[in-house]
């Protein structure tokens, strides 16, 4: 939460400041997909290290950071995703709602799906593979619109 919380406060702060909001809103989407696959490297570095010192700071300072930092993409791409749905339509409540629902039943699929599922089948380093794969898929299909997000 406090990623999100940061991120969000981040982002919204630029968005007037921002001339293609749907050209960084891609931008986003590729830390999105490329995050993911930062993770096993992460992990591998600090579980086959032998200093006391890495294995201190992986548990203590760089693993309790990764979620704040994936919650700081996501605080980046939610405000930026509403500014795009609106498309200065004065419903901002209406597309808060909406595309706040649809992200929390999201990421509640995704979350068991990947828990009770993917991890215990596949294992983390699949997991993180086949993540950083849908994300690109959402990457490709952003690339052939040319800014309108609306359904």
């Amino acid at each position: 939460m406090i990623g999100l919380f940061l991120g969000s406060i981040y982002i919204t702060k630029r968005l007037d400041a921002i001339r293609n909001h749907f050209g960084v809103f891609k931008k986003i989407q590729v830390s999105v997909t490329l995050y993911p696959l930062l993770l096993p490297f992460i992990f591998l570095f600090i579980t086959r290290s032998d200093s006391l010192k890495i294995s201190w700071l992986g548990a203590n300072i760089i693993f309790p950071l990764l979620p704040i930092i994936a919650g700081f993409i996501g605080g980046l791409q939610f405000p930026l995703g509403n500014k795009i749905y609106l498309s200065n339509e004065s419903l901002a409540g209406k597309v808060g709602g909406l595309t706040y629902g649809i992200d929390l039943i999201g990421a509640s699929l995704g979350a068991g799906i990947v828990s009770a599922f993917l991890i215990p089948i596949i294992g983390i380093f699949q997991t993180c593979i086949a993540v950083s794969l849908l994300n690109f898929s959402v990457l490709l299909s952003l690339s052939f619109h040319k800014g309108d997000l609306r359904i």
